[in-house]
């Protein structure tokens, strides 16, 4: 019985299996939770943490699981770049803001590299936030 399980999971596409991965990118932890049976073009929401907060937290107690299986949504939680401008915040005040510059940059190669590693659907690019994150994602939008 173990031998037909361990031979089910192997056959089995590894996109069947929801789960958690870490990957890093431009040297910033990125939590993506990647739900079964993806077979078309994903939506993909970018949740940001707060100040004095880390993505571990979102990744965790963030309930993020059951949306995402819902509705097939690919999720990401980046760390803020380099610990934040102070307390973990994300560069979100002020202005002069553009597509090229302060922490704009590092969520945009988020999702590029993103699109490289998954089948994400370009029109369904969605980003949240909380405290200073929720600054940052109103920023891009």
């Amino acid at each position: 019985m173990r031998l037909l399980f361990a031979l089910t999971l192997l056959l089995s596409p590894l996109n069947s299996f929801a789960r958690w991965q870490s990957l890093t990118i431009e040297g910033s932890k990125v939590f993506t939770f990647i739900p079964k049976n993806l077979d078309k073009l994903s939506p993909l929401m970018i949740n940001l943490h707060g100040c004095a907060q880390k993505a571990q937290l979102l990744k965790d107690d963030g309930n993020w699981e059951e949306a995402a299986t819902e509705f097939k949504t690919i999720i990401a939680i980046p760390e803020v770049p380099g610990d934040g401008v102070f307390f973990g915040c994300w560069d979100y005040y002020g202005s002069k803001h553009s597509r090229a510059n302060r922490h704009n940059v590092f969520i945009l190669k988020v999702v590029q590299a993103l699109k490289a590693k998954f089948r994400i659907d370009d029109s369904k690019v969605f980003i949240s936030g909380l405290s200073s994150g929720g600054g940052q994602a109103f920023v891009l939008g």
